[in-house]
Formats: C-alpha cells, sequence, structure tokens
C-alpha cells in the first residue's frame, strides 16, 4: 500500500513537472545579393504563443561568398600568380550578432610577361568560380521584447568583399558575379504552462492510472 502511494504521489509529481520542459520552433530564410558591398533584410515571424514564455533565441547563419575571377600579368616579369578573395556575411537582430568569416584561393598559376593585349595570351588566366562558405551563431537569453509579439523582427544581413593577387608586381583582377547567398534561422527557446484544468485532468488521469493498478493488486 505504502509503495502504491509512493507511485501515486511521484505521477502527481511527474505530471505537474511536465509543462516545464522545453520546447523549441526554429523559422529558416534565405537571403542573396551582389556584393558592392550589399545587404539584405529578412522578416522573422516574433514568438506569439499565449500561454507560453519566450526563453532564449538564437540566430544561426549559413554563408556563402563567391565570385569569378580572371587576372592578367601587367609586369615585365613571367611569374606564378595567385588570386585570393576574403570577406564576412554579417546577421544581426536586436542584441544577436552573427559573423561569418570566408576565405578562398586559387592558384598559382603560370602566367608570362605582359604581351600588351587585354584579357588573352599566356599572360592571362581564367580562374573560373572562387568560393568559400561558413556558419555562425549567437545567442540570446535576456532582453527579449523584440522578439515577441504578432509581427515580425528585422534580421539584417551584411556582406563586404575582395580579391587580391600575389605572385606578380601588377595585374589586373576582373571579376564577375561576385555574391553572397545562404540562409538565416531563428530559434526560439520556450516553455508552456497549461491551463489549471489542463493540469486537473493530467492529475486525475494519473491517479486513476495508479487506482487501476491498486484494484488489480487487491485481487
Amino acid at each position: 500500500m505504502k509503495k502504491l502511494g509512493m507511485f501515486a504521489a511521484l505521477a502527481v509529481m511527474l505530471v505537474a513537472a511536465a509543462p516545464a520542459m522545453g520546447l523549441s520552433m526554429s523559422q529558416t530564410l534565405p537571403f542573396q545579393f551582389s556584393i558592392s558591398p550589399g545587404s539584405q533584410t529578412l522578416a522573422f515571424d516574433q514568438f506569439d504563443m499565449p500561454g507560453c514564455t519566450l526563453l532564449s533565441v538564437t540566430l544561426e547563419l549559413d554563408a556563402w561568398e563567391g565570385g569569378n575571377i580572371t587576372a592578367e600579368n601587367d609586369s615585365d616579369i613571367e611569374g606564378n600568380i595567385t588570386v585570393s578573395m576574403s570577406g564576412w556575411v554579417t546577421g544581426a537582430g536586436p542584441n544577436l550578432l552573427a559573423t561569418a568569416l570566408l576565405s578562398q584561393s586559387a592558384g598559382p598559376q603560370w602566367v608570362d610577361a605582359t604581351d600588351g593585349v587585354p584579357e588573352s595570351g599566356p599572360d592571362y588566366h581564367d580562374f573560373g568560380y572562387v568560393s568559400d562558405s561558413d556558419s555562425a551563431g549567437d545567442f540570446q537569453n535576456t532582453s527579449l521584447a523584440p522578439y515577441i509579439g504578432i509581427g515580425t523582427v528585422d534580421i539584417d544581413i551584411d556582406a563586404e568583399g575582395g580579391w587580391a593577387f600575389e605572385g606578380v608586381t601588377d595585374a589586373t583582377l576582373r571579376m564577375s558575379d561576385f555574391e553572397a547567398w545562404g540562409d538565416a534561422t531563428i530559434i526560439y527557446e520556450y516553455t508552456c504552462i497549461p491551463e489549471p484544468a489542463t493540469i486537473g485532468m493530467m492529475v486525475l488521469g494519473a491517479l486513476g492510472m495508479f487506482g487501476g493498478i491498486r484494484r488489480k493488486l487487491l485481487k
């Protein structure tokens, strides 16, 4: 009998604790724009769950940068030329900031001394498409008011980038379709407290279950 009473009490405690379990929801939005530099604003849904409390907000950023790049040796000395791209993409919202750092190189590629003819000849090389990706994130569990409501909250995506060369003293780089793209995700962690009537029904259900066990044991 004492054991049954302990089990029943434990069931009530578990039911009462169940509403405190953490829950989460997420939303992912894409972005893509030219870098000159460039930017884009993403409008995420605010947290709107009646009877629930927002505990934290996480921003996750998956970003890429890339473009087509060619190089022409403008010096009188031949050599091995390497081109490199570097840049960053940030996602910023109220009290959140995530920064993805990107860097990629191509080469080395042998080029002759300048022949005076642009965009052709053995002093010129097309490296094709060069790109890189990175992920970043940020977390906040205070000052969450901007994320709560029935509207949207803005996450601003900004990107910058550039190109450089090494291996020769002078060169002309030509790039095209230089873009940033990727997606940003907002994750809401929250907890919900059921109505008192719902908790009462859960407790009664637990007690009824253990009452049935008790009757079986007494037979």
